[in-house]
């Protein structure tokens, strides 16, 4: 689905900069590596987003005006997990970054950036597959913009968020395209 809306499937670490996992997630615990690869993938992610967002970040940095990522995965949190084993729990999610323009550049138009409008009905396009239905309600999440951010609910349980990045975390991860 998201392919076809210009998509690429993007694959990342699951072990993240603890500095980005505090930005994106300040709220949740880490489960710090006993022996990290480097100091800047020494926790176990606990959101998608930081190894997205990292992605987006290099293709912007290379010129690239438009950039549509995708990504599932585990993320790891302290806990139990749906097995039953103590330690960590892991959890299978799915998420998505896009900026800059709508459609790639040709003649035929002007370009016109990407908004929140334009996101909602890709989320809506990819949960149209579900039997279950979806709605939106307007929420605050840290790592969203107050105002342009909503949670998605299933069977009124919060399945998902939606939302431009807060501007704060874009200044914070030197990101200077609106995402």
């Amino acid at each position: 689905c998201l392919v076809n809306r210009g998509y690429f499937e993007a694959i990342s670490y699951s072990f993240v900069d603890p500095k980005w996992q505090k930005i994106l997630d300040p709220q949740s615990q880490t489960i710090a590596l006993a022996n990290p690869l480097s100091s800047e993938m020494s926790v176990m992610r606990t959101t998608m987003w930081a190894g997205l967002l990292s992605a987006l970040k290099h293709n912007v940095n290379r010129q690239q005006n438009r950039v549509r990522l995708f990504e599932t995965g585990l993320c790891f949190k302290p806990g139990e997990d749906k097995a039953g084993v103590d330690g960590i729990a892991q959890e299978p999610m799915f998420a998505g970054v896009v900026c800059g323009d709508i459609d790639q550049e040709q003649w035929a138009e002007k370009s016109r950036k990407l908004d929140y409008f334009d996101l909602k009905a890709d989320v809506e396009a990819l949960l149209s597959y579900s039997a279950n239905v979806s709605t939106f309600e307007a929420a605050e999440h840290a790592a969203l913009h107050p105002g342009q951010s909503a949670c998605i609910k299933q069977n009124n349980e919060i399945v998902g968020w939606i939302g431009a990045l807060h501007p704060q975390v874009q200044k914070a991860l030197d990101i200077d395209q609106r995402v």
